[in-house]
Protein backbone atom coordinates (compact mmCIF):
# COMPACT_ATOMS: atom_id res chain seq x y z
CA UNK A 1 0.00 0.00 0.00
CA UNK A 2 1.59 3.65 -1.11
CA UNK A 3 2.68 6.12 1.69
CA UNK A 4 -0.22 7.96 0.18
CA UNK A 5 -3.12 5.84 0.64
CA UNK A 6 -2.04 4.97 3.93
CA UNK A 7 -2.33 8.84 4.62
CA UNK A 8 -5.62 9.12 3.29
CA UNK A 9 -7.07 5.88 5.12
CA UNK A 10 -5.34 7.50 8.36
CA UNK A 11 -7.13 10.82 7.98
CA UNK A 12 -10.43 9.43 7.34
CA UNK A 13 -10.20 6.94 10.24
CA UNK A 14 -8.72 9.33 13.30
CA UNK A 15 -12.10 11.16 12.91
CA UNK A 16 -14.22 8.53 13.01
CA UNK A 17 -12.69 6.93 15.91
CA UNK A 18 -13.08 10.32 18.22
CA UNK A 19 -16.64 10.66 16.69
CA UNK A 20 -17.41 6.95 17.91
CA UNK A 21 -15.11 6.70 20.80
CA UNK A 22 -18.17 8.37 23.90
CA UNK A 23 -19.88 5.57 22.74
CA UNK A 24 -18.22 2.65 22.70
CA UNK A 25 -18.39 2.16 26.22
CA UNK A 26 -21.64 1.07 27.98
CA UNK A 27 -20.53 1.77 31.47
CA UNK A 28 -21.91 3.92 33.32
CA UNK A 29 -20.45 5.73 36.27
CA UNK A 30 -22.00 7.39 39.16
CA UNK A 31 -21.07 11.04 39.75
CA UNK A 32 -20.62 11.25 43.68
CA UNK A 33 -21.13 15.57 43.48
CA UNK A 34 -24.41 15.13 42.33
CA UNK A 35 -25.52 11.69 44.06
CA UNK A 36 -27.23 11.09 47.49
CA UNK A 37 -27.23 8.27 50.14
CA UNK A 38 -28.91 8.86 53.72
CA UNK A 39 -30.26 7.16 56.31
CA UNK A 40 -32.01 7.82 59.29
CA UNK A 41 -31.93 7.16 62.94
CA UNK A 42 -34.11 7.23 66.13
CA UNK A 43 -33.20 7.06 69.16
CA UNK A 44 -34.79 7.80 72.89
CA UNK A 45 -38.11 9.73 72.83
CA UNK A 46 -38.78 8.80 68.97
CA UNK A 47 -36.24 11.24 67.69
CA UNK A 48 -35.36 10.59 64.05
CA UNK A 49 -32.35 12.31 62.91
CA UNK A 50 -31.28 12.66 58.92
CA UNK A 51 -27.32 11.31 58.48
CA UNK A 52 -25.03 10.77 55.22
CA UNK A 53 -21.96 9.55 54.35
CA UNK A 54 -20.19 12.28 51.88
CA UNK A 55 -18.05 9.61 49.62
CA UNK A 56 -19.83 7.20 47.63
CA UNK A 57 -18.54 5.40 44.15
CA UNK A 58 -20.26 3.43 41.59
CA UNK A 59 -20.29 1.73 37.96
CA UNK A 60 -22.62 0.01 35.62
CA UNK A 61 -20.81 -2.07 33.67
CA UNK A 62 -21.37 -3.16 29.81
CA UNK A 63 -22.75 -6.59 31.09
CA UNK A 64 -25.10 -5.33 33.57
CA UNK A 65 -23.03 -5.29 37.09
CA UNK A 66 -24.28 -2.56 38.86
CA UNK A 67 -21.87 -1.90 42.44
CA UNK A 68 -22.12 0.84 44.87
CA UNK A 69 -18.82 1.92 47.35
CA UNK A 70 -19.55 3.98 50.54
CA UNK A 71 -16.79 5.37 52.52
CA UNK A 72 -18.18 4.77 56.06
CA UNK A 73 -15.30 7.05 57.38
CA UNK A 74 -17.09 9.35 55.07
CA UNK A 75 -20.31 9.32 57.52
CA UNK A 76 -21.80 12.65 58.54
CA UNK A 77 -24.03 12.65 61.51
CA UNK A 78 -24.02 16.60 62.17
CA UNK A 79 -22.65 15.75 65.03
CA UNK A 80 -17.99 15.07 65.07
CA UNK A 81 -18.60 13.34 68.39
CA UNK A 82 -21.12 11.19 66.97
CA UNK A 83 -19.24 10.44 63.72
CA UNK A 84 -15.98 9.60 65.56
CA UNK A 85 -18.31 6.57 67.50
CA UNK A 86 -19.76 5.30 64.56
CA UNK A 87 -16.25 4.76 62.76
CA UNK A 88 -14.75 3.77 65.62
CA UNK A 89 -17.85 1.82 67.27
CA UNK A 90 -20.40 0.73 64.67
CA UNK A 91 -18.29 0.29 61.29
CA UNK A 92 -15.05 -0.51 62.74
CA UNK A 93 -13.65 1.66 59.76
CA UNK A 94 -9.75 0.05 60.30
CA UNK A 95 -11.18 -3.11 59.71
CA UNK A 96 -14.00 -2.24 57.28
CA UNK A 97 -13.97 0.72 55.84
CA UNK A 98 -16.24 0.85 53.03
CA UNK A 99 -19.86 -1.05 52.23
CA UNK A 100 -20.42 -2.50 48.74
CA UNK A 101 -24.08 -2.57 46.82
CA UNK A 102 -24.14 -4.84 43.78
CA UNK A 103 -27.31 -6.13 41.26
CA UNK A 104 -27.50 -7.19 38.29
CA UNK A 105 -29.42 -5.42 35.84
CA UNK A 106 -30.67 -5.69 32.07
CA UNK A 107 -28.56 -2.28 31.31
CA UNK A 108 -30.46 -2.38 27.66
CA UNK A 109 -33.23 -1.73 28.82
CA UNK A 110 -32.58 1.59 30.33
CA UNK A 111 -30.31 2.67 27.74
CA UNK A 112 -33.01 2.00 24.70
CA UNK A 113 -35.29 4.26 26.95
CA UNK A 114 -36.85 8.09 25.68
CA UNK A 115 -35.30 10.90 27.82
CA UNK A 116 -37.31 11.82 31.09
CA UNK A 117 -38.53 8.32 30.53
CA UNK A 118 -38.83 5.93 33.65
CA UNK A 119 -38.86 2.39 34.81
CA UNK A 120 -38.87 0.67 38.27
CA UNK A 121 -37.33 -2.77 38.93
CA UNK A 122 -37.08 -5.10 41.87
CA UNK A 123 -33.50 -6.35 42.24
CA UNK A 124 -32.27 -8.76 44.29
CA UNK A 125 -29.33 -6.74 46.34
CA UNK A 126 -26.37 -7.55 47.65
CA UNK A 127 -25.33 -5.36 50.67
CA UNK A 128 -22.19 -5.86 52.13
CA UNK A 129 -21.32 -4.24 55.67
CA UNK A 130 -19.13 -5.32 58.69
CA UNK A 131 -17.53 -8.70 57.12
CA UNK A 132 -21.02 -9.83 56.00
CA UNK A 133 -23.36 -9.75 52.83
CA UNK A 134 -27.12 -9.82 52.87
CA UNK A 135 -29.45 -10.27 49.61
CA UNK A 136 -32.59 -7.87 49.92
CA UNK A 137 -34.96 -7.16 47.52
CA UNK A 138 -34.99 -3.55 46.64
CA UNK A 139 -37.22 -1.55 44.45
CA UNK A 140 -35.58 0.73 42.12
CA UNK A 141 -36.87 3.42 40.02
CA UNK A 142 -34.73 4.33 37.13
CA UNK A 143 -35.43 7.89 35.07
CA UNK A 144 -33.08 8.66 31.83
CA UNK A 145 -32.54 12.17 31.88
CA UNK A 146 -30.46 12.17 28.70
CA UNK A 147 -28.75 9.78 26.15
CA UNK A 148 -25.99 10.05 28.56
CA UNK A 149 -27.60 10.14 32.20
CA UNK A 150 -29.31 8.09 34.44
CA UNK A 151 -31.65 9.04 37.94
CA UNK A 152 -31.60 6.02 40.33
CA UNK A 153 -33.21 6.02 43.51
CA UNK A 154 -35.17 3.87 45.74
CA UNK A 155 -39.12 4.06 45.25
CA UNK A 156 -39.61 2.71 49.18
CA UNK A 157 -36.89 3.32 52.13
CA UNK A 158 -34.66 0.45 52.42
CA UNK A 159 -34.54 -0.83 56.23
CA UNK A 160 -31.11 -1.90 57.66
CA UNK A 161 -31.15 -3.85 60.52
CA UNK A 162 -28.08 -3.98 62.74
CA UNK A 163 -29.12 -7.22 63.84
CA UNK A 164 -28.54 -8.64 60.59
CA UNK A 165 -25.41 -7.13 60.58
CA UNK A 166 -23.78 -8.49 63.61
CA UNK A 167 -23.90 -4.89 64.88
CA UNK A 168 -25.93 -5.13 68.31
CA UNK A 169 -23.40 -5.00 70.62
CA UNK A 170 -21.78 -2.06 68.86
CA UNK A 171 -25.12 -0.30 69.28
CA UNK A 172 -25.91 -1.29 72.51
CA UNK A 173 -21.86 0.35 73.36
CA UNK A 174 -22.81 3.43 71.64
CA UNK A 175 -26.31 3.82 73.64
CA UNK A 176 -24.60 3.63 76.79
CA UNK A 177 -21.64 6.29 76.14
CA UNK A 178 -24.49 8.44 74.63
CA UNK A 179 -26.52 8.12 78.07
CA UNK A 180 -29.99 7.33 76.22
CA UNK A 181 -32.19 5.16 77.17
CA UNK A 182 -33.22 3.73 73.78
CA UNK A 183 -31.43 3.25 70.13
CA UNK A 184 -33.75 1.38 67.33
CA UNK A 185 -31.52 -0.80 65.76
CA UNK A 186 -32.89 -0.35 62.56
CA UNK A 187 -31.97 2.96 59.83
CA UNK A 188 -34.10 3.49 57.64
CA UNK A 189 -31.84 4.50 53.67
CA UNK A 190 -32.79 6.27 50.94
CA UNK A 191 -30.43 7.02 47.86
CA UNK A 192 -30.82 9.60 44.78
CA UNK A 193 -27.58 8.58 42.65
CA UNK A 194 -26.84 9.80 39.02
CA UNK A 195 -24.74 7.62 36.51
CA UNK A 196 -23.26 8.90 33.27
CA UNK A 197 -21.90 7.18 30.25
Amino acid sequence: MSGVIKTVLKNMLVPCLLVYAPFASAEWRIQPELSKLSYLTSKASAATEINHFRLVDGVITEKGTASLTISLNSVDTGVEIRDERMRNIVFETERFPVANVTAEVDISLYEEMADGETQTATLDTNIGLHGMIVTLPVEFRITKLTNSRLLVHNVEPVVISAVTFGLSEAVAELQKLAGLSAINPNVVVNFELIFMK
